[in-house]
């Protein structure tokens, strides 16, 4: 009996090993099938498309439109469910057009590549198999342009080529194209003055008189290069904090705000709430502050030059760095709780500032990254210049902090 259970349980691993080498080959080919589906586009097939779409735009205009070319999905999507209408650009109507058939590649003016979608090709890095186009079919006149919309450390540092990029479009002002989350902030009187349409931000001071005392924070990223999880945590020493979102220490607060809801009518029952970001970088503001703007309640911020180097009202917002640490933070909070006429003093933005329009030129945000792109292509001479290493250079260009070494100075010891 005791044989008996030897070898049947000797059987049951052999089973199993084998198992698992037959899933393993399954998994390796198909990831070869599907890298392939990344790469495997013979100059013949991009040739041949780029004379059918001369056929087609043969009988019209004597100049095409700038094309351009997403090679990677973002992530994960393809671009054609993003697809930008140009006819929102303020100049550009007709003068580009988006494409994210592969075929397309000796067509295009410039390709695009989505930082974090580069290395997230399947099991392409595993297999190490390149999903970047073949040196073949690179037409020397084209555009490679490096985007994102993160911070360096969440780009995925893509491997790529030495001198593979020519531009950058990212969220920094000094980028080649700067896509911003959100818009300009400029003052009434300016914005009369070039007749663009007023947003109105003032409101009803009632709303000023909160349910809740405190702050309110939605966060979903526990651990984060800023280390803003450790700052709110010693404010909580001092002053009440409300964690919902996958932060929260338990199930009803994990799921108070669902992705589906805006949780607006919680933002507004708290007179604060936290709008830190996950790096602290060079021009780096999120939605966390520009989707909420319209609510009457004061954004705490990680760093003040950040902000006031985007243009964004000084008193509208409460930043960590005004103070020497949590305790002297908290303690103007509770005032700011206390004192409505105090508190009003970070609402009168409300009555002197509005946003640009979206669309207006020189002032795009991130849905209008792309007219900008478009004007670049127009503008550009045949010489382009080449990004020796992107991830080093896109470091430099973001100037991201460590945000160790700023609260090693804020919190007390």
């Amino acid at each position: 009996m005791k044989h008996f259970r030897y070898f049947r349980s000797r059987s049951c691993y052999f089973r199993l090993f084998i198992a698992l080498i037959v899933a393993a080959i399954i998994v390796i080919l198909f990831g070869i099938c599907y890298t392939c589906s990344c790469t495997d586009i013979s100059y013949d097939q991009a040739l041949g498309y780029l004379k059918s779409l001369q056929t087609i735009n043969a009988g019209g205009s004597v100049t095409y439109p700038k094309r351009i070319l997403f090679w990677t999905n973002i992530f994960g999507e393809d671009i054609t469910s993003k697809v930008h209408n140009f006819y929102d650009c303020p100049e550009n109507k007709n003068r580009c057009v988006i494409d994210s058939n592969k075929l397309a590649i000796l067509a295009s003016d410039a390709i695009v590549f989505h930082s974090r979608d580069i290395s997230n090709q399947g099991l392409a890095d595993l297999l190490k198999i390149s999903c970047l186009p073949d040196k073949s079919l690179r037409n020397p006149d084209q555009i490679y342009v490096y985007y994102t919309m993160e911070s360096p450390s969440n780009s995925g540092y893509p491997s790529t080529p030495a001198n593979f990029f020519n531009w950058t479009m990212t969220f920094v002002a000094e980028s080649d194209i700067q896509t911003r989350y959100g818009p300009h902030f400029m003052k009434i009187d300016d914005a009369k003055a070039l007749e663009f349409e007023i947003k109105d931000f003032a409101v009803d001071e009632n709303r000023y008189l909160k349910k809740n005392s405190g702050i309110f924070w939605l966060v979903s990223n526990c651990n984060t290069d800023s280390k803003r999880e450790k700052a709110v945590a010693e404010l909580a020493k001092y002053i009440d904090v409300k964690i919902v979102g996958k932060c929260a220490d338990n199930d009803v607060d994990k799921n108070l705000c669902p992705k589906s809801e805006s949780c607006n009518d919680q933002y507004e029952n708290y007179p604060f709430y936290i709008a830190m970001e996950n790096s602290n970088c060079k021009d780096y503001i999120t939605e966390k502050l520009y989707q909420r703007i319209h609510i009457p309640s004061i954004p705490i911020v990680s760093r003040r030059r950040i902000y006031e180097n985007a243009g964004i009202p000084s008193s509208s917002f409460i930043a960590l760095d005004d103070f020497s640490g949590p305790k002297e933070l908290a303690e103007y909070l509770k005032i700011l709780q206390t004192n409505i006429t105090a508190y009003k003093h970070h609402m009168e933005w409300r009555k002197k500032w509005t946003i640009a329009p979206l669309g207006a030129a020189g002032l795009q945000s991130e849905m209008y990254g792309m007219c900008q792109l478009c004007d670049r292509l127009w503008e550009s001479s045949k010489t382009h210049k080449s990004i020796d290493d992107i991830n080093s250079h896109y470091e430099k260009l973001a100037a991201c902090e460590n945000g160790d070494a700023f609260l090693r100075k804020w919190i007390p010891e």
